[in-house]
């Protein structure tokens, strides 16, 4: 059973006496407003129909609303309206009215609010704030304003305290035209609980979520986040920590790819072509940083093998291929052992014998959580580019996970940090980003501002 995790607004406390003075105000000033009121339409030339009901929210307030200062009020919801033009000259426009207009801007219903008990959504003014000390409330960053304030080490120190005792949402930039994602494993390592994505695009960032909410022992939907990701964690003296060593954990496993059965063949495949597949195994993670630009910026594992791997191409057999080179260890060090997802990719070879070079011409993948993964012979389930399960197409693989192991390994010297010179460089040349990637799998530019230094 799927579930959805809401997030209201918190109403204002005094919405509706605010709105009472403020409409109480606007009738005084009214009557001293210099502004020429329209002519009254004649008795005679407005005949109100008879046959249409008059609906009972206009019904409750006769009165017709004129056009005073630089406001006017909706008769439906009996809010002020803020007006883009306006030649009122009138003196009467007081503080306190300017007020009362800033504080009925809260549009959220009072009523419908107070069911927010869970998640109560306030404005960021800080983590010191008043407002990020209430234990239900949450804040909401978009991806650039996120990267904006997890720049410095403090900062980031910051965040990662207050989201482990409070929420945090945060949601695709504006820019994105093409409803692409980003990469939420950014945001689930620094303990963001609601990574909102554009459900409507099936790429990575989709997959990756589906496949951190789909497993679990009961299949829920909640996922409980890492140890290190809920408590501050306190060890015992280690000198080797001391000196400025860092604990990292070392997962192994390994992936033999079978087979594959009843692979669907593409609509916009040629009569004339045959189907060449082969099976493409990619590991991603939170300390992933293929994509770092910066040297010197994360420990360095010499020991970790590459992140992806391919099985041999069969020509022309897309009903049941059988791989005899698809056995693929991997080695991964990072910080969060319960973060390791794992896709299986099945595509079509371009001329035969060679591979795919393009990005995204996967005919039918598959996204796991390595933790959620059963060892042994297993089947897995391929889906096609809008998300939907094939009924037969599967692949058959075996699955070993070996036990994870704690090492201390050097940290990385200290680098100059370089982010105002970049920002600077790019007002005077001209060279910022002005629209976020369209496939979040080369968004290095989040990484950098992001994984930064940790």
């Amino acid at each position: 059973m799927e579930r959805i995790l809401i997030k209201v607004k918190k109403p204002g406390g005094n919405h509706d006496n605010a709105s009472a003075e403020s409409i109480g105000r606007r009738r005084g000033s009214s009557i001293g407003s210099p502004v020429s009121r329209p002519p009254v339409p004649e008795s005679s030339s407005f005949h109100p129909s008879q046959s249409v009901p008059q609906s009972p929210l206009l019904a409750a307030n006769s009165q017709a609303r004129w056009l005073v200062g630089k406001s006017r009020v909706n008769t439906i919801t009996e809010g002020q309206v803020h007006e883009l033009m306006s030649s009122s000259t009138s003196d009467n426009e007081s503080g306190s009215e300017v007020g009362s207009i800033s504080r009925s801007a809260n549009k959220t219903t009072k009523v419908l609010g107070a069911l927010g008990v869970y998640c109560a959504g306030v404005k960021y003014f800080g983590f010191e704030s008043p407002a990020a000390k209430t234990f239900n409330h949450i804040f909401s960053f978009m991806e650039t304003s996120f990267a904006k304030h997890s720049r410095t080490k403090e900062a980031k120190m910051a965040l990662d305290i207050h989201n482990m005792r409070y929420m945090m949402r945060v949601y695709p930039d504006g820019m994105r035209f093409a409803s692409s994602n980003y990469d939420p494993l950014i945001y689930w390592r620094r303990g963001v609980q609601m990574a909102a994505l554009n459900w409507q695009t099936f790429d990575l960032g989709t997959q990756l979520n589906h496949a951190m909410f789909e497993g679990g022992k009961d299949e829920s939907g909640y996922v409980l986040k890492p140890t290190e990701l809920r408590d501050i964690q306190v060890r015992p003296f280690d000198s080797a920590i001391a000196e400025g060593k860092k604990e990292r954990s070392v997962v192994s496993f390994r992936i033999d790819v079978v087979s594959a059965q009843q692979l669907m063949r593409p609509a916009n495949l040629a009569a004339s072509k045959s189907m060449d597949p082969y099976v493409e195994v990619q590991v991603f993670h939170a300390n992933d940083k293929r994509d770092k630009k910066e040297a010197g910026s994360t420990l360095v594992h010499d020991h970790d093998t590459p992140l992806k791997f391919q099985t041999e191409v069969i020509r022309e057999n897309g009903f049941n291929p059988a791989f005899s080179g698809g056995q693929f260890r991997f080695k991964v060090t990072t910080k969060h052992p319960e973060l390791i997802f794992v896709r299986w990719s099945v595509k079509l070879a371009s001329y035969g014998e060679s591979y795919n070079s393009k990005d995204g011409a996967a005919i039918a993948t598959y996204t796991a959580k390595l933790k959620n993964l059963k060892q042994g012979y297993r089947t897995l389930p391929l889906l096609n580019h809008g998300g939907d399960q094939y009924l037969f197409s599967t692949l058959f693989c075996k699955i070993n996970v070996d036990a994870i192991e704690t090492r201390l390994f050097d940290a990385p010297p200290p680098t100059q940090d370089m982010s105002k010179f970049n920002r600077l460089g790019g007002k005077v040349f001209g060279r910022a980003s002005t629209s976020p990637r369209s496939t979040f799998e080369t968004s290095s530019l989040e990484k950098v501002n992001v994984d930064g230094n940790s």
